[in-house]
């Protein structure tokens, strides 16, 4: 019927479009940050001795809803780990019981730490947030590596300047500070990627994406070190890109916690 008509993927072209925020996208993903600040500030009072990794995800999502979420922005990860070879490194996501005859899941013991990996979606948009908590007085090695997240993080995040900068640029801010510690094959992953309308959308904080970021831009910055069932710290916050460097959405605390 309609001679010489193609048809293509738009995906591309949709891409390109979401990439920068306008002033009522930024307002809504500010207030999904916030309803991920606030659940957090919350289930620290409820964290506690031979809890569950399923325990503490069910109660997440909980938090997130009572605040007004549409509902997550992916399952929720809660990561035990340290304590011993047998208790630790598990990732519980809140999609309902364990099946029959599974294993039972690790409790929170002292010595323990548990990283954190929630998102909300508010209106369409979600943010992803992540941060570690130490159920006791963690080892000197652990604080050190918590500090060395936080201050990679922090690179990271001014190394997020728009017109200036690429997303390989920020990824080498926040990798370098976490090599030159000696941890740096234990950060395996990307420094973080863009989040809208979905949690997961180009472009990406890779050390292959060369793309010149721009104010407007949202991205998570979220360095960690996993080490087996050892060691699993993690930070991670949604920042907008600015001329200046990131300006992080959400609040939460990135001091020590120690329940």
């Amino acid at each position: 019927l309609f001679p010489g008509l193609a048809v293509v993927a738009a995906g591309d072209l949709v891409s390109d479009l979401r990439m920068v925020k306008d002033t009522a996208e930024l307002d809504l993903m500010r207030r999904a940050a916030a309803i991920a600040d606030d659940a957090f500030d919350e289930l620290l009072k409820k964290l506690a001795i031979d809890v569950t990794p399923l325990d503490v995800a069910s109660e997440v999502d909980y938090q997130l809803q009572l605040r007004g979420a549409d509902w997550t922005s992916f399952p929720t990860g809660i990561v035990f780990a340290g304590g011993g070879s047998d208790t630790g490194g598990s990732n519980a996501h809140a999609s309902g019981p364990a099946p029959s005859g599974a294993p039972s899941q690790p409790r929170l013991r002292p010595g323990m730490h548990v990283a954190f990996d929630f998102g909300a979606v508010y209106q369409g948009y979600c943010s992803d947030f992540g941060r570690t908590v130490f159920c006791g007085e963690p080892a000197p090695r652990l604080r050190e590596v918590h500090s060395l997240i936080m201050a990679a993080q922090k690179a990271g995040m001014e190394a997020l300047r728009g017109g200036q900068a690429t997303g390989a640029d920020a990824d080498r801010a926040a990798r370098s500070l976490i090599e030159e510690a000696g941890w740096g094959d234990y950060f395996w992953h990307r420094l973080g990627h863009g989040i809208g309308c979905d949690v997961h959308e180009p472009p990406f904080l890779t050390r292959s994406e060369q793309r010149v970021l721009q104010p407007g831009m949202t991205f998570t910055v979220e360095p960690s070190v996993h080490k087996g069932k050892e060691i699993a710290i993690r930070v991670e916050d949604v920042v907008l890109v600015t001329g200046q460097g990131g300006e992080s959405f959400n609040s939460a605390t990135k001091e020590l916690i120690v329940i």
